[in-house]
């Protein structure tokens, strides 16, 4: 990571929580929200460091400002998950024990939250193979993602479960089904949930 440009404080906390050590005696208001260099808050760190434990502190005590928060790529610690560990216990603390201003209207949201290269969670787990974790999101992602007339969210996630082989051998023929049927909307998403 890059520390060089924190004080020292603040190096000595985004080290703890890189090598997973127990943070919840240390957090407090004034620094949860803390950024590297790099903008990454302690919660992009822990999420990398697959600790959930530290990862469920930070959630209670940076709530949802941050969880929303994104680094200079635009990733936000949900990214991370999904890009990099596919930790689907990790994402559900985010998603669900999260206390959110506004309930529905954050959660959703958060996993609305593109990146800079205009990518969203679900997609970014979709296209690193993890399974449960796309399962997951696709259950809590809105549907209107993935609804209207521009299909290219829901034609994108099938073709990303079907190139890191997510559903197996039925992918292929759930994918030309989708093709045919895209204008049909509802009808596609439910063969979308069929198939994740």
């Amino acid at each position: 990571m890059e520390y060089h440009r924190l004080d020292q404080h603040r190096k000595d906390l985004f080290t703890r929580v890189e090598s997973g050590d127990y943070i919840g005696n240390i957090i407090t208001d004034s620094n949860v929200c803390i950024r590297s260099a790099s903008d990454r808050t302690l919660l992009h760190v822990a999420v990398i460091a697959g600790n959930l434990k530290n990862v469920e502190i930070l959630v209670k005590k940076g709530k949802d400002k941050l969880v929303n928060m994104q680094d200079n790529g635009g990733d936000t610690a949900l990214a991370f998950v999904a890009r990099y560990t596919g930790n689907t216990d990790i994402a559900k603390c985010m998603i669900e024990k999260t206390k959110w201003s506004d309930s529905q209207v954050s959660r959703e949201n958060l996993l609305e939250i593109d990146n800079k290269e205009k990518v969203i969670p679900i997609l970014l787990a979709a296209a690193n193979g993890h399974k449960e974790l796309t399962t997951y999101l696709y259950s809590k992602t809105p549907s209107k993602v993935f609804d209207g007339d521009d299909s290219q969210n829901r034609v994108l996630l099938l073709s990303l479960c079907i190139n890191a082989e997510i559903f197996g051998k039925q992918g292929f023929l759930c994918f030309l089904i989708i093709m045919v049927l895209s204008s049909v909307t509802h009808f596609s998403g439910y063969l979308i949930s069929m198939c994740v």
